[in-house]
C-alpha cells in the first residue's frame, strides 16, 4: 500500500509538470501571436500612412498637371486668337494710353507763315505712351495710325499787328474742323504797350479720327508767329 502511494505521487507530480509546461507553452504561444499581431498592426499602420502620403503626393502632382494643362490651353487659345485676328484689329487691341504732343522750338526772332498757310517745324515731345500719328516735318502733316475718338488741342502765339485779325484753324483731310478767329486794332493807342503785340489763339475738342487721316495746322499767310517755349503746341490723346 505504501509502495502504491509512493508510485502514485510521482505520477501526479509528473502530470502537474506536464500541465504546467503546456500552460507555459500556451502562454508563450499567445505572447508570440500577440507580438506578431502587434508587429503586423504597426506594419499595416505604417504602410497605410505611407499609402496616404503617396496618395497626397499623387493628388498634388495631379493638380499641378491639371493647372499646367489649363494654362497651356489658355495660352494656346490666346495665341490662336491672335493668329486668327485681322492685322488691323490686333493693332487696336494694344493696351495702354495713346497720345502725342508737339511743340515749336524756341527762336529769337518771330517768323511768318508760308504761302501754303501750313504751320511747320513742329518737334515731338517724347512721351511714355503709344504715338497714334506719324509726322512729316517738311510738309507739316500729321497722319493718323490708330483710328478712334480723340481729344485734340492746339495753341499758337502770334506777334503781329499788320493784320486786323488773327486766325488759327486745324484741317482734317483739307476740311476745317477747329477754328479760332481773333480781331485786334492795328493802330497803336496812346497807352500802347509792346505786350499788346502778343496774342494767342487756341482750339480744342473731341474728334473722331479714321486711320490714315491727315491733320494740318494753319494760319493766315504772312502773319508772324512768336517762337517762345511752351506757347506753341499741338497734341491729341485717344479717349476711346
Amino acid at each position: 500500500m505504501r509502495l502504491l502511494l509512493r508510485q502514485t505521487k510521482p505520477r501526479r507530480a509528473g502530470i502537474w509538470v506536464v500541465f504546467a509546461v503546456l500552460a507555459i507553452s500556451v502562454a508563450l504561444l499567445s505572447l508570440f501571436v500577440a507580438a506578431c499581431s502587434l508587429g503586423q498592426t504597426r506594419t499595416l499602420s505604417q504602410s497605410f500612412q505611407t499609402l496616404q502620403d503617396r496618395l497626397s503626393e499623387l493628388d498634388s502632382k495631379r493638380e499641378a498637371i491639371i493647372h499646367l494643362l489649363l494654362d497651356e490651353k489658355g495660352l494656346l487659345a490666346s495665341r490662336r486668337h491672335r493668329r486668327e485676328a485681322p492685322r488691323g484689329s490686333r493693332k487696336q487691341q494694344k493696351n495702354g494710353p495713346s497720345a502725342a504732343h508737339f511743340e515749336l522750338p524756341e527762336k529769337e526772332d518771330s517768323q511768318s507763315v508760308n504761302n501754303d498757310e501750313i504751320i511747320k517745324g513742329w518737334q515731338e515731345v517724347k512721351l511714355n505712351v503709344t504715338n497714334p500719328i506719324n509726322f512729316d516735318k517738311s510738309q507739316g502733316k500729321f497722319t493718323v495710325t490708330r483710328r478712334g475718338l480723340y481729344y485734340l488741342y492746339c495753341q499758337v502765339h502770334f506777334r503781329d499787328r499788320s493784320s486786323a485779325y488773327l486766325k488759327l484753324f486745324v484741317k482734317l483731310n483739307d476740311r476745317v474742323v477747329f477754328n479760332c478767329l481773333q480781331s485786334h486794332t492795328t493802330t497803336p493807342s496812346s497807352g500802347h504797350s509792346i505786350l499788346q503785340d502778343f496774342n494767342s489763339c487756341h482750339v480744342s475738342g473731341l474728334i473722331e479720327l479714321p486711320e490714315s487721316a491727315v491733320l494740318t495746322v494753319h494760319s493766315i499767310r504772312g502773319v508772324r508767329i512768336h517762337y517762345s517755349q511752351k506757347l506753341n503746341y499741338f497734341g491729341l490723346f485717344k479717349v476711346k
